[in-house]
This record gives structure tokens, C-alpha cells and sequence, in this order.
């Protein structure tokens, strides 16, 4: 593969992966902005709610990125035959997936909203916004392994098509079904449940219209789909399982973190929360170079080309370190600026802007980080080192040196929000030394 040649389809891949996490972004951002009118415990029982459907995507997933990483080798080698089977595993472990969060978000909502807030006002405005939502998952789990499919042999733009149209499906319907505009029903948070089931429900047919018209090989008759048999089950579970528990476990340690700063105070807490929103948009190139490398790295295994598979690597690899430490040279010099797009104290925009500038001392750690642990280890089938690179910095470096930093020495916010970036700077090390080694390389064989 030409330099040239990589890098014109590295962009083309995460281009729209990048541009389709802005979407799911502002789909958020739509609802956090129209269900605040309704005021504190609507916001807190839809973002409660939202939690659940959060780590519902986690499983999700698990499931379907374990299964692409086969689709993408299969790719490589032309079997369609085998990316057709596993493409009927993920959506058949998906939608079990889908049952069982259905089953307590329809029939238990209140339960499972008391496990966030004691609040009476809070659990009913969340077990009534999460009973409708749930209603949802089930599309919700066919589009994710459409989407995931899709990325693996290298044709994202279509998924981004389905989601632009229910970001404006979504925005459209909160806006007239939560406050009754345009001759619909007032129905507040309700609405905006409403507004989210049309909008994935619509997302997921365009999607399933798009495949079939293009005539793209991520569907097939469902007696084909379905004839995998228990041995393969068997290895993409034994792929995808990793992958699951790491995104769960990383999850609850982002949690923790939180914890942390909350104990700290309001205003700590407050100025990470700030930082942290210019965080995630600032990220979004890196998750679709991520999901992009994956897709290169599976192909050129898949194409049994060994060598040029870790000259891929090596240069996406230096590629997102330089970019990493290009964009958060931007941050640290535009810091002030960013954030003072926030109507929020002195005090805590000064706190902001100085995490904002250690972040950009930490960005190129991740960057590399990410670009390996997302890209190269999974796209080479090696999820179990994965998980313990991530949880090992994660439990054993970052939380305890952040937690002791911050509850027992009781020392400074910014202190403590390096002592947590130490995780990334530790966790490069691992990364760098497995990359070389080479033993992330796994060639998956068909199923058939």
C-alpha cells in the first residue's frame, strides 16, 4: 500500500466515523438543551435514564466489535460467505443484548432509576422517560451491528447518512411533541422519549434501504446469516468477551474519577465537567482514526500481508502521536479562549482553562494510545491485551494515584487531574513495547 495510498484511505474511512460521533454528540446536546426548559429532576431522570442506555452501547459494543474484527480479516481474504455469519452472530447476541436491558427498562424502570437517586420526583420522571425509550433497543442493537459491520469493510459513509437523519428527526420531534408546537401534543419529557424512538426506529430503515439498494455485503438471507455453528461462537465470543468487559470496567473507572472530583467539591467538579466537554469534541478525530486503523490493520492481515500490515501500523502509530502533540499545542494556546465561551465564575474558568492546558500536555499519550489499543491490537484480533493494558493503568496507576492525591493528601485539583493523566503516560509504555514485539498480529481462519 503507497503512502499516498494510506493516507487517502485512512481519511476516507474515519472521516465519516469522526463525523458520525459529532452526530451522536449533538443528538445529546439537543436533548440535555431542550429537556433543561422542564427543569432539575426531568434533566437528572433522562440523564439517569441514559445512563442505562450508555452501558447497554458498551455491551453492544463488545459484542459487535469482537465480530469485526473477523469481518474485516474475512474482507481481506474475500469470504463473504464467513462476513455474513458473523455478522449473524453479532446481531443474534445484539438483540439478546436488547432483550435482556428491555425486560428490566420496560417492565422495572422505577427500580433501576432508584439505584442512581433516591429522589421520588427524579425516579418518576426517569422510569417514565426510560419505559418508552426502551421500546427502542432493539433497532437500537440492529443498527449498531449494520454500522459496525460497515465500518470493517470500509464503507462508514453510510451509517453517517442514517444518523444525520435522526439527528434532524430527533431535534424535529423534541421540539414539537416536548412543547407542543405545530399542532402536536405537549407531552414534555414523555415527548422527547417519543422523539428518540421515531428517530432511531427511522435511522435503522434507512440504513437497512441504503444496504440493500448498494447492494453491500453486510446482508445476506437470514438461513445464511444464520448457520454459524458452536465452534465459532465459541472464537468470536472468545474475542469479543475482552473487549466487553474492557469498555464496561473503563466506564465505571471514568466514574470513579468522577467521585473523586465530586468529593473534592462543587467547583472541581464543575471546572472537569467543562474541560471535559471540550475534551470529548476535541477527541472525535482520534476515535475515527481508531475505528479506521482497525479496518487497514484487519484487511491487510485478512490479505496475509504480515510485514506491510506492521508498516501500516508503525506509521499511524507516529502519525497520531505528532498530531496528538500538534492538537494539544492548539489547546494549551486557546485554552482561555474555549473556555471562555462558558458563562460559569472566575474562579472555576481559571481551574478550566489550567486542565485544559494539562490535557494538552496528556493528548499525545492518548492519542497513541487509543490509535494502538482501538486501531492496531484489536484490528489484530489481540483483545486480551487490550484489557490489560487499559485496566492495569487505569485501577492500578491512574484512580490510586488520583485518590490519594485528592481525598488523603487533599492536594490541588490540577495536581490531581495529572495524577489521573499519569494512567495515559504509563499505559504508552506498555503500548509501545507490545507494538514493537509484534505479537498483536492474529490471523482469525474462516468458519466455514
Amino acid at each position: 500500500m503507497k503512502a499516498f495510498g494510506l493516507w487517502h484511505k485512512l481519511f476516507l474511512i474515519a472521516a465519516p466515523i469522526a463525523l458520525q460521533n459529532l452526530v451522536f454528540s449533538s443528538i445529546n446536546f439537543a436533548d440535555v438543551f431542550m429537556i433543561g426548559k422542564l427543569g432539575p429532576a426531568n434533566i437528572a431522570g433522562a440523564g439517569i435514564a441514559n445512563q442505562i442506555y450508555f452501558l447497554f452501547c458498551l455491551t453492544l459494543f463488545g459484542i459487535n466489535s469482537g465480530a469485526a474484527i473477523f469481518i474485516a480479516q474475512f474482507w481481506g481474504q474475500g469470504q463473504h460467505g464467513s462476513i455474513h455469519k458473523s455478522i449473524g452472530l453479532a446481531l443474534t447476541l445484539s438483540q439478546g443484548a436488547a432483550l435482556l436491558f428491555f425486560c428490566f427498562a420496560f417492565f422495572s424502570p422505577g427500580r433501576l432509576i432508584v439505584l442512581y437517586s433516591p429522589d421520588p420526583e427524579v425516579i418518576s420522571a426517569g422510569a417514565s422517560y426510560l419505559k418508552i425509550v426502551s421500546t427502542s433497543y432493539f433497532v437500537t442493537a440492529f443498527s449498531f451491528s449494520l454500522s459496525i459491520a460497515l465500518r470493517a469493510i470500509a464503507r462508514p459513509f453510510v451509517s453517517l447518512y442514517s444518523s444525520l437523519l435522526s439527528l434532524a428527526v430527533n431535534v424535529f420531534f423534541n421540539y414539537t411533541l416536548i412543547f407542543g408546537h405545530w399542532g402536536f401534543p405537549k407531552l414534555g419529557l414523555p415527548g422527547a422519549a417519543i422523539a428518540t424512538v421515531i428517530a432511531r426506529t427511522l435511522e435503522v430503515g434507512l440504513l437497512f434501504l441504503l444496504i440493500r439498494r448498494h447492494h453491500l455485503p453486510v446482508w445476506a438471507p437470514l438461513k445464511e446469516m444464520l448457520s454459524f455453528r458452536r465452534p465459532f461462537v465459541i472464537k468470536v465470543l472468545a474475542v469479543s468477551i475482552p473487549v466487553m468487559l474492557n469498555e464496561i470496567f473503563w466506564s465505571v473507572g471514568i466514574t470513579f474519577y468522577n467521585v473523586i472530583y465530586a468529593r473534592m467539591g462543587t467547583l472541581a467538579i464543575a471546572s472537569v465537567q467543562i474541560e471535559n466537554s471540550i475534551e470529548r469534541i476535541a477527541f472525535v478525530f482520534f476515535v475515527g482514526i481508531g475505528a479506521a486503523t482497525a479496518t487497514l490493520v484487519g484487511h491487510s492481515i485478512g490479505e496475509g500481508y504480515w510485514k506491510k500490515t506492521r508498516i501500516i501500523a508503525a506509521k499511524l502509530s507516529r502519525f497520531s502521536f505528532l498530531s496528538g502533540a500538534f492538537l494539544g499545542g492548539v489547546l494549551v494556546l486557546t485554552a482561555p479562549a474555549l473556555i471562555g465561551l462558558f458563562d460559569i465564575s472566575s474562579l472555576v474558568r481559571e481551574n478550566a482553562v489550567f486542565l485544559l492546558r494539562l490535557y494538552g500536555f496528556i493528548l499525545p499519550f492518548r492519542a497513541y494510545n487509543v490509535i494502538n489499543v482501538i486501531g492496531v491490537f484489536r484490528g489484530g484480533g489481540d483483545t486480551k491485551y487490550c484489557l490489560f493494558v487499559d485496566l492495569a493503568a487505569l485501577w492500578l496507576v491512574g484512580l490510586p494515584a488520583a485518590f490519594t492525591a485528592g481525598l488523603i493528601l487533599k492536594l490541588s485539583l490540577p495536581v490531581v487531574f495529572l495524577c489521573a493523566g499519569l494512567e495515559e503516560i504509563i499505559k504508552s509504555f506498555l503500548v509501545f513495547y507490545r507494538h514493537r514485539s509484534g505479537k498483536w498480529i492474529h490471523s482469525l481462519s474462516s468458519p466455514e
